[in-house]
């Protein structure tokens, strides 16, 4: 399974962005999952034709940083699962910032296409893909586990680039997927969330000023509001109520006005006497 790992030249990988016309999906391999702390250790990118996975320990860090350049000067659309994460990763590592205009993010396309399933890659991949999709990840934990490896960046460079690869290849063929059907239903929505993704990027990178003494006098604004309207509702209910509790408000919504329940989201409630 894991046996077909090259370790192409950059000369050529380079020749193959340049004359590529497709979209190029792009994941990192990570350290960690906290941006500020960890780093990337490598990245993989795909398109219609090929895949690659690129470790920093195997290439100048130079080098890594034409091949990311070059992709981002391509023109073509970018496509990641999990945009910010990696805009973050590629930053802290790399130096180099993602243009948020041209990308696409398919942990938010899914989302948009059906919010009520999972939306981590692997399991995208089970259910639109292939039903072996993780295949790939199972055999890498089974090694890692085996051989008592805590963490993917000291996992051999063989098992490492196959997976890798695949999560671009799977990043790839979701987009190629899901986007067309989401331009489709839900093409407004997602151009507000591409843009929300930029602005949430920008505000973790530099912050945000905020006005202490006026959100700590706010807090107290609210918190006397909250008080009012709690004793309001007890008052009109007849007997004492947490407002905040979804479980109460629900008692007297269905039981106590005998509201109709026209349909039921999550299970139903088990009231106290």
């Amino acid at each position: 399974m894991f046996n077909d790992f090259s370790q192409p030249s950059i000369e050529d990988i380079l020749q193959e962005i340049y004359n590529v016309s497709s979209p190029i999906a792009i994941d990192t391999e990570t350290t960690g999952l906290n941006w500020i702390s960890d780093r990337a250790f490598g990245f993989s990118f795909a398109t219609a034709n090929t895949s690659y996975f690129l470790r920093n320990s195997l290439y100048p860090i130079e080098a890594l940083r034409e091949v990311l350049k070059a992709i981002f000067d391509s023109k073509r659309p970018l496509v990641f699962h999990n945009l910010k994460f990696d805009a973050h990763m590629i930053k802290k590592t790399y130096g180099i910032e993602v243009p948020f205009i041209r990308s696409h993010d398919t942990f938010t396309i899914s989302y948009l296409h059906n919010n009520e399933e999972r939306h981590g890659l692997k399991a995208l991949a089970c259910k639109y893909l292939s039903p072996d999709a993780d295949k790939y990840e199972k055999f890498l934990h089974d090694y890692m586990k085996e051989y008592n490896i805590s963490s993917y960046a000291s996992a051999p460079d063989h098992l490492l680039g196959i997976y890798g690869k695949k999560d671009a290849e799977y990043t790839y063929q979701l987009y190629t997927l899901l986007y067309p059907q989401l331009l489709m239903n839900d093409k407004k929505w997602y151009e507000i969330e591409r843009q929300i993704l930029k602005i949430t990027y920008q505000m973790e990178e530099h912050g945000i000023l905020i006005d202490i003494p006026y959100v700590k006098g706010l807090i107290k604004k609210i918190e006397i509001e909250l008080k009012r309207i709690e004793s309001e509702v007890q008052s009109n209910v007849g007997f004492p109520i947490d407002i905040l509790s979804d479980d109460q408000i629900a008692k007297v919504l269905y039981e106590k006005e005998k509201i109709p329940i026209l349909r039921r989201t999550t299970p139903s409630p088990t009231f106290p006497n």
